[in-house]
């Protein structure tokens, strides 16, 4: 088969570029390939005999080569190994396998002797292998009669290794069951009574038959003399059942067909108990009812397994009501009663196609009480079983290796980096045997470190804990971004205290004048300021008025733009001011949109030209009625908001 031809080929490749992984999985895939078909006996034990070569490269391991081998033995006695793989080792293996294909059976003595080399034994000596004495690994490794113990053969008898089985059983089936009818049963119910004129040869009578045939009636009178006596008319006066019986006058085996459940337990390998029920529904004469539930006793006579061949006995009673029908001549008659109760016995002879379903067949014999008559029976069915039970004893646990463990941390000297120093087993690297006393590495001892698994960043603030302060003034600003990490101050400073030149407790970048103490209704200036620096913009608490439709500044408003052009220049940390000019949504757009770009243009002039503030640090906009801050504004008093110009802050220059 070519797909199997080149998963091998590609194993006997990896396997000389030493990629022993894909080598063993091209190897299983050329196998698993051939198994499916298409390959004939040579080429499958081929392949078996390259698996084998490269599992053993990969593992060392000389049984699982071994097996592989024998499979190929088995496959075609004539296999050998692939010359450009074969070493020496694997030669031995080969010739191993063969001699336990030889034990089954499957090659000659001297078969195996060619295909191992030599002319004479099988191994080499007199002794045939697996001899009294011989070395062993297995019982199957040792001749018939002997058994492996302690790695050598010696006379015993092997035990079979017990199997699994199943604890609890269900069975449903149909059953077939036939009962003796007897003269002596008693009617379910009692006969019409009435005078029944005779013969000349037949006295009247009681019978409820109306012919003058005896031999057709059904029921006679028990009397004295049983069922075969014949009464005079009026001899009894009481119609009921006890006082009559049933004369049968053909038919004395009658049957019915039912329905078998039963449902049990194994409590031992051999013992087991169950309940049963079965119900049969007869038709006419010469037929039999019943209505019966049991249990029964279970003896296995073989022993136990998962699947095939079972047989057992069972012993059992049951109660119930009985009928049987006894088949009459030319007349269709009531039921005779025959009992409530009875015993059984029989065998269950069954088989198992899975450890769960099988088939059974149960043939028996039955008594029935009280009125005595005996049965036969016989129910075939389905057996469903389940709770697996038994099978071979867990292995022993794996004795502990000799190794010792010096400094008893349960991990042995030959996987302990430090075989006399005990790992503290912390968490940290607990696997190489060695105690980590300063996880971190921070100089601090795990014992005495509130933080084991951080390193102190032994920055002179508090490092005899063992923890990092990232943050050792608290002031929200982590020690590497904070200039002053040991002094509390903001992130817009750094992390450093903000400073405050003329002390008026108005710190310097919110000062209109930093050098001047002033009150802080007047933002840090002696005189009442129009101007409030806020953290993204300069908020304006008067308007600038131009002339209507113009961009000329009225000079109402220049001590307004001096206040202005004075923060800015009391402030150079302000790297940039953008100023933007807006109008209200009267008059045409795009007149409105120049109209602004000029006057935003002619208060930064101003602030140049009259107020002193660097040319370089400011910059104008207009955005007309596009950015209101009353939208769909009616009245003068909401345009006159929309009507502004506004000075925002960037902290890096443009």
């Amino acid at each position: 088969m070519d797909q199997a031809q080149a998963q091998a080929q590609s194993a006997r490749e990896a396997y000389h570029s030493l990629d022993l992984d894909l080598a063993q999985e091209q190897a299983r895939a050329a196998v698993d390939t051939c198994e499916r078909g298409g390959c004939d006996s040579a080429d499958m034990a081929r392949y078996y005999v390259l698996l084998g070569m490269v599992e053993y490269a990969a593992t060392q391991d000389r049984d699982r080569a071994r097996a592989m081998f024998r499979q190929a033995v088995h496959t075609d006695a004539t296999v050998e190994l692939d010359p450009e793989l074969a070493t020496p080792d694997l030669q031995a293996i080969l010739v191993d396998a063969r001699e336990d294909v030889a034990i089954d059976g499957s090659l000659s003595p001297e078969e195996v002797a060619r295909r191992s080399g030599g002319t004479g034994s099988t191994g080499g000596t007199d002794e045939p292998r697996g001899h009294e004495g011989a070395s062993c690994h297995s019982d199957d490794a040792c001749m018939s009669g002997l058994i492996c113990e302690d790695n050598q053969c010696i006379p015993g008898e092997r035990v079979e290794e017990e199997q699994p089985w199943q604890r609890f059983f269900l069975e449903v089936g149909f059953n077939m069951a036939a009962a003796t009818a007897s003269h002596q049963m008693t009617p379910t119910d009692a006969p019409t009574l009435g005078t029944f004129p005779g013969s000349a040869s037949i006295p009247d009578r009681l019978d409820p038959q109306l012919d003058d045939d005896p031999a057709n009636d059904s029921y006679y009178l028990g009397g004295r003399n049983g069922c075969n006596a014949t009464a005079p008319a009026g001899s009894a006066t009481t119609a009921t059942a006890d006082n009559y019986c049933v004369r049968v006058t053909s038919g004395l085996f009658v049957f019915a067909p039912g329905i078998h459940v039963g449902v049990g337990a194994w409590l031992t390998e051999r013992i087991g108990l169950s309940l049963r029920a079965r119900i049969g529904f007869g038709n006419g004469g010469g037929t039999l009812a019943f209505v019966q539930v049991g249990l029964r006793a279970h003896f296995r006579l073989v022993v136990p397994k998962p699947d095939g061949l079972h047989v057992s006995l069972f012993l059992g009673g049951g109660v119930g009501q009985i009928q049987v029908r006894p088949k009459q001549i030319g007349a269709d008659r009531p039921w005779a009663r025959t009992g409530l109760g009875g015993v059984e016995l029989g065998a269950n002879i069954g088989y198992r196609f899975t450890p769960n379903v099988g088939i059974f067949v149960q043939p028996g014999a039955y008594a029935l009480f009280p009125d005595f008559s005996l049965g036969l029976q016989a129910t075939v069915g389905l057996d469903l079983a389940f709770g697996s039970a038994g099978g071979p004893p867990p292995p022993p646990p794996a004795p502990e290796p000799e190794d010792d463990d010096r400094d008893g941390d349960r991990i042995l000297n030959h996987n302990d980096a430090c075989p006399d120093q005990a790992e503290d087993v912390d968490g940290f690297e607990d696997e190489d045997g060695c105690p980590e006393l300063d996880n971190d590495n921070d100089g601090i001892v795990d014992t005495a470190d509130a933080c084991p698994r951080e390193a102190e960043d032994m920055d002179g603030f508090e490092d005899g804990d063992g923890c990092p302060e990232r943050d050792n003034d608290g002031d929200g600003v982590p020690d590497v971004d904070d200039a002053c990490p040991n002094e509390v101050g903001v992130g817009i400073a750094r992390g450093c205290p903000e400073p405050d030149r003329d002390g008026d407790g108005i710190v310097d970048r919110m000062d209109n004048c930093p050098d001047q103490a002033g009150p802080r209704e007047n933002h840090g200036c002696e005189e009442e300021q129009f101007v409030e620096i806020q953290e993204d913009r300069l908020v304006i608490t008067q308007i600038i008025y131009f002339r209507t439709n113009r961009d000329v500044i009225e000079e109402r408003s220049f001590p307004l733009l001096a206040q202005i052009a004075n923060v800015l220049n009391s402030h150079p940390e302000i790297a940039h001011i953008a100023i933007e000019g807006h109008t209200d949504s009267r008059g045409r757009a795009r007149n409105n949109l120049l109209l602004s770009q000029r006057r935003a243009r002619s208060v930064m002039n101003h602030l140049v030209n009259i107020g002193g503030v660097d040319a370089a640090r400011l910059s104008s906009e207009g955005y007309g009625s596009t950015r209101p801050v009353v939208e769909n504004a009616s009245t003068e008093e909401e345009h006159a908001q929309n009507r502004r110009v506004e000075f925002v802050i960037h902290h890096d220059a443009m």
